[in-house]
């Protein structure tokens, strides 16, 4: 049997999404484990915000934002810069975003593009309060959906927290 020239036995389409999905899976977890996100809450907060990409679920960030411009994964790189780790994760979904993904997202994306004047130190102010007086939701997931047409506001201010 000569190796040079025998033809490759072709991989099945299957195995090979399979394994692009798992080594999505272990980066997205590895990522977690970066954010220090180990009491209950963070770790909820952070599978809340990289579910769909994990899961595959029929309710996704294409869901929140179709221009999938902020993907699960680049929310969780912006808790990373804003500083935001460990039980400060949780204290944001859980207190100031009332569990409700999409409203941690639209907080994440006006912190970064200042929207409305706020700016990542007003997060911090809220997770240190563990409270969200002081900020106007309503404005800023407006000031959202200007700057990000596709954002989905309905979500975001609907105030139902995600489901368990």
């Amino acid at each position: 049997m000569d190796l040079r020239t025998m033809t490759p036995m072709p991989v099945p389409q299957n195995l090979i999404d399979a394994d692009r999905e798992a080594a999505e899976y272990h980066r997205l977890i590895d990522f977690v484990c970066l954010l220090d996100a180990t009491d209950r809450a963070s770790y909820t907060a952070c599978y809340a915000l990289a579910h769909d990409e994990i899961m595959k679920e029929e309710v996704s960030w294409i869901s929140i934002d179709p221009d999938n411009f902020w993907s699960a994964r680049c929310l969780l790189v912006q808790l990373t810069r804003l500083a935001i780790r460990g039980n400060d994760i949780g204290t944001l979904y859980v207190d100031v975003c009332g569990k409700n993904a999409a409203r941690m997202a639209g907080l994440l994306c006006a912190a970064h593009y200042r929207i409305c004047g706020f700016k990542p130190m007003d997060i911090h102010r809220a997770i240190k309060a563990k409270d969200s007086k002081g900020i106007d939701f309503g404005s800023l997931m407006t000031g959202v959906k200007h700057t990000l047409p596709a954002f989905n506001i309905e979500a975001a201010l609907e105030g139902k927290p995600d489901p368990d």
